[in-house]
């Protein structure tokens, strides 16, 4: 098996591919890697690619992982970079979309992996981290596991 892995011309992302790429080779798999600008990078995945390797801050991945795979995002109105077309995933998506309470998200949740599993139109196999630090002299700033991204509308230095 041979194919192509995406990647931002990034010192990790490079340094993450190459850990990858021996990885699989260990197992009989050829995978080149092919790092681009952030420019080219997503102009590639959204035309298409084998893989890639994709950093987000999501907290929850499920929520980003709907993008990923729902055809309704294809014909550029979404990412839908796996380019899944499968039905069964496109109704646990909006099943889960959908729910009104947490019993009815959990349950949804649980399916929707299933379904992902067993079409494979996406196999995550890296999870990075994020750590946000700051300086004593930082004040005002706060950071919630449900925000994408930090805000710094009340941050002040002293």
């Amino acid at each position: 098996m041979s194919f192509e892995l995406t990647i931002q011309a990034e010192t990790f992302n490079q340094q993450l591919g190459s850990v990858v790429q021996a990885q699989l080779h260990d197992i009989g798999m050829d995978v080149s890697v092919k790092a681009y600008d952030r420019g080219t990078y997503f102009n590639k995945l959204f035309g298409g690619t084998d893989s890639w390797i994709f950093f987000y801050l999501w907290p929850v991945p499920i929520d980003v992982i709907t993008l990923f795979v729902n055809s309704a995002a294809a014909d550029g109105k979404g990412p839908n970079w796996s380019n899944a077309k499968i039905p069964a995933i496109d109704a646990g998506i909006n099943r889960y979309l959908g729910a009104r309470n947490e019993s009815q998200l959990n349950a949804a949740s649980a399916n929707l992996q299933v379904l992902i599993a067993q079409n494979l139109p996406l196999i995550p196999i890296v999870n990075r981290e994020a750590f946000w630090v700051h300086r004593k002299n930082v004040h005002g700033y706060l950071v919630h596991q449900w925000n994408l991204y930090p805000y710094y509308n009340d941050v002040w230095l002293s």
